[in-house]
């Protein structure tokens, strides 16, 4: 007797495209990255500004609020400080008792901030751009700080 060798090309495995384990596993990472496309700008998404701080050495020297449209001035006596509104823009200047000084820009329309003109060399600040929501303008050698404030706690009078 003479014995068969098995058909090898019958016994073959064909594969299928897709297992029904992968499918699970490719929705769920369908699911995943539709999830990261909706979420991650909701919880990224930052707050408008309610108004701007200004400081000198660390010391507020002003806040402005976009909604009331109000700008509190500290009690400092280094620094002389004078303001022009004109189109809908206030143009304030800082100027310091060392003959240094800052001129700001308010557009109140747009919800803004920016530096206009600046005693330092560099003038980085004058370059920094408008400040609206996040971020801050710094004019490092006279010693400004413009940050954009969030809450209510500083606008209405309370420190930085």
């Amino acid at each position: 007797m003479v014995e068969e060798k098995p058909n090898v090309k019958n016994q073959l495995y064909s594969p299928k495209f897709f297992a029904k384990k992968d499918v699970i596993i490719y929705a769920i990472i369908a699911v995943c990255l539709i999830l990261s496309f909706i979420l991650v700008p909701v919880l990224l998404k930052t707050k408008n500004a309610m108004g701007f701080s200004v400081s000198k050495d660390g010391k507020t020297v002003f806040t402005y609020n976009l909604l009331d449209d109000e700008i509190i001035f500290s009690n400092d006596d280094d620094i002389l400080i004078s303001k022009i509104e004109s189109d809908g823009k206030v143009k304030i200047k800082l100027s310091y008792a060392n003959g240094t000084f800052n001129e700001l820009v308010i557009d109140k329309a747009n919800g803004y901030i920016s530096v206009n003109d600046s005693s330092c060399k560099n003038s980085t600040c004058v370059h920094s751009g408008k400040l609206k929501d996040k971020g801050a303008i710094l004019c490092i050698p006279n010693g400004l700080k413009i940050t954009p404030i969030a809450d209510d706690s500083l606008i209405l009078g309370g420190g930085a």
